[in-house]
């Protein structure tokens, strides 16, 4: 489903205490399925985005005031990632290094001239309190704002960076615009920066057995859940015998390290601490575990 703001000026008073602004929330889209990838049209009015709700994603173009979505493809492929066509003159990069663990983030002109790395130094600390994670981001139009999907204390959810236009040093924030279980993501702002719609999923991960036939190549049936409802489970490892397997379970911040068996379902919790483990291998003898 999307979700959309609008973007609210602080009083006097809230400016005088800080108080958190507080922005309104409007749902837009109630049909079941997928959707996702809104972006605005240039005067604001309108959002195309991607959905399979007709079982096949297509674009849809929504009016923001309201009233029935409109299909605008029809292909039996899928049809992903759409866009207007809006004018630009830099592209900004945010990447990072291994060797330092540093996320630099890197502005280039298309006209020519030397990259500028924005100086981060101002939020640093701010960033480090907030034990946040930033990654996918939008410019505000202005050039005075940067919007990131950030991953904090187990939840993903859209933050806000202030941004000096001159010199794209960040001089504010890391800002928490939305406080929900999350994840938020595929964020898209009006061509005025004052209202941004995005994505608010809600899911969970399941690791699933299906029955294979070798001699087909093909899938029997729809099969069935392994791991619990509710618990983010990934990374599965099936022992050589194809009777035990152990899988990560994520419960808030926490990545826990599992073993179930498959032929009583009984689970045994291997490791829980503040360490995480990854890429689980079986010895051949299913007596002992690497990662």
């Amino acid at each position: 489903m999307f979700l959309i703001y609008q973007r609210a000026q602080p009083t006097t008073a809230e400016r005088a205490q800080s108080a958190p602004v507080q922005r309104p929330l409007t749902q837009l889209t109630f049909d079941s399925g997928l959707q996702a990838e809104p972006t605005f049209s240039p005067d604001g009015s309108f959002l195309a985005y991607s959905s399979g709700k007709s079982g096949n994603f297509d674009i849809w173009v929504m009016s923001v005031g309201g009233g029935d979505a409109v299909q605008v493809t029809q292909d039996p492929a899928h049809d992903w990632q759409p866009d207007w066509s809006p004018d630009g003159k830099r592209v900004s990069l945010w990447g990072g290094h291994r060797s330092d663990r540093t996320h630099p983030f890197i502005t280039i002109s298309l006209d020519g001239g030397d990259p500028v790395v924005s100086d981060q130094s101002k939020v640093d600390p701010q960033t480090e309190a907030a034990g946040v994670l930033l990654y996918d981001f939008i410019w505000e139009p202005s050039g005075r704002a940067l919007y990131f999907e950030g991953f904090s204390r187990g939840v993903c959810n859209i933050w806000k960076v202030i941004v000096d236009p001159d010199t794209l040093r960040w001089v504010g924030g890391p800002e928490r615009l939305t406080a929900g279980p999350g994840p938020d993501t595929d964020m898209a702002l009006s061509r005025d920066g004052k209202v941004l719609v995005f994505t608010a999923l809600r899911e969970k991960t399941r690791i699933w057995s299906l029955p294979f036939d070798v001699a087909s190549g093909k899938i029997q049936n729809d099969g069935r859940p392994i791991t619990l409802a509710g618990i983010t489970s990934s990374q599965p490892a099936l022992s050589h015998d194809g009777k035990k397997i152990v899988f990560i379970a994520r419960r808030g911040v926490k990545q826990e390290l599992w073993k179930k068996s498959l032929e009583d379902g009984h689970e045994t919790l291997l490791t829980a601490d503040n360490f995480r483990r990854s890429s689980s291998h079986w010895s051949p003898a299913g007596k002992y575990l690497a990662y």
